[in-house]
């Protein structure tokens, strides 16, 4: 409710409309916080228009509109290229509208990404099948972290999911060197 006033009494405040879009968002209201958005006034600076087309696409998302989703993060991205956070949703929505399989992933992650963050973006790439760029992901991950077990496996089973038997097997030999496990062997059975 106080939100509410709030945007009413000040209309043309972005950051009264912003924070009662984001209430209802929260609210599983997303029809109404598009409603709010809508009305807004544009907003100005790269820092408002960023939370402005991630908010967006948030609500997009909740609705299940993934190529909607996936086109606002683009721009929130567009607007704050250094947001991890951003990225990894906009291919996440990505993910979901369309296959990227067999493509390439046309925007670049943030720059200075640490190793945890792109495993993270490796097993996101993995769980839609885009197993390319899983691997790209997983091998920078492991150039800053090569002692990342978890990261190595999943390199290996990106390999085996793209159809790179050969390299598969390659990772997993050199992984069964530094740490013989039972689940590597099986990995490598298979």
């Amino acid at each position: 409710r106080y939100l509410r006033g709030a945007w009413e009494i000040k209309p043309d405040d972005f950051q009264a409309g912003y924070e009662y879009a984001f209430a209802l968002g929260k609210l599983n209201q997303p029809e109404e916080a598009q409603k709010v958005l809508e009305k807004m006034p544009p907003p100005t600076g790269p820092t408002l228009s960023a939370k402005f087309f991630a908010l967006r696409a948030t609500l997009a998302a909740d609705r299940r509109h993934w190529a909607a989703a996936s086109r606002l993060f683009a721009e929130a991205y567009r607007f704050a290229p250094d947001s991890f956070e951003t990225y990894s949703s906009m291919m996440a929505a990505t993910l979901q509208s369309q296959s990227l399989s067999g493509r390439q992933v046309t925007l670049s992650p943030p720059p200075h990404l640490s190793a945890s963050q792109h495993y993270q973006l490796g097993l996101l790439f993995a769980s839609g099948r885009a197993y390319q760029q899983a691997i790209s992901e997983f091998r920078e991950g492991l150039r800053l972290d090569p002692s990342d077990e978890s990261a190595m496996f999943d390199l290996i089973l990106s390999y085996q999911g793209a159809g790179e038997i050969q390299d598969a097997i390659k990772e997993c030999q050199a992984l069964l060197k530094r740490k013989p496990k039972a689940k590597f062997y099986a990995t490598l059975a298979s």
